[in-house]
């Protein structure tokens, strides 16, 4: 701009100068301002000189900030690269947040079926303990109405044996007697159809080699009927 006007003003000079001589060949006696004409001569000699010594750091000045600006340029573009780097890192992540809050929600179900499962095992398990601890109470109980019946039936085989012995001596004293024993039914020709005959006639269990005992009796073999 300071060499613009500069140079404007050595232009002018040189104008001024011109016309001067054109109205002096009109009139001789014209006279040149040397006043006018060198201060606007040398003032736009030095105005052109300051202006292009301005002009040169300011387009060093130019150069610099168009450099800088051209490596801010280039920054720019590298941040915006790793904007959109960052981008999609974090949309990466929030996809995989969402997968991993989904896998702990199912994780968490999960749980609470097993737990609920555990506690419905944990109470079935309180049953089946109920349950035996009444079983255990009802087999003693049975082994005891067994060793009962056992008990009775060891008295019953005693007074059976006792009548067998005494039967044939009360025969010999009496023949009415041994007519009345050989009319009567032998204990060893007992026969029972089924269970429920043997125990209405206070014989169950049948022990093997007992009268009245039959396979037909002792279904699993053990050599006890009507169990």
């Amino acid at each position: 701009m300071v060499f613009f006007i500069g140079f404007l003003l050595f232009i002018s000079a040189f104008i001024y100068l011109v016309v001067h001589f054109i109205k002096k060949n009109k009139n001789k006696e014209k006279v040149l301002s040397k006043k006018v004409f060198y201060s606007i001569l040398i003032g736009g000699f030095l105005l052109s000189i300051i202006g292009l010594s301005i002009d040169d750091s300011t387009i060093a000045e130019l150069a610099d900030v168009k450099e800088q600006n051209e490596e801010l340029i280039n920054e720019n573009e590298d941040l915006t690269d790793i904007n959109s780097s960052l981008k999609t890192e974090v949309e990466a992540l929030k996809d995989k947040n969402t997968d991993l809050q989904n896998q702990l929600k199912t994780t968490k179900n999960e749980l609470a079926k097993i737990n609920e499962d555990s506690t419905n095992y944990e109470s079935n398990i309180e049953e089946l303990k109920s349950d035996i601890k009444q079983l255990t109470l009802t087999i003693s109980e049975k082994d005891g109405e067994i060793e009962s019946l056992k008990s009775e039936k060891a008295k019953l085989q005693n007074s059976v044996a006792t009548a067998n012995v005494q039967g044939p001596n009360a025969s010999t004293n009496s023949g009415s007697s041994v007519t009345n024993n050989k009319n009567s039914p032998s204990t060893s020709n007992v026969v029972y159809d089924n269970c429920t005959h043997a125990r209405n006639a206070g014989a169950a269990p049948v022990y093997e080699g007992d009268p009245g005992y039959g396979r037909h009796l002792d279904r699993d073999g053990d050599g006890v009927g009507c169990e």
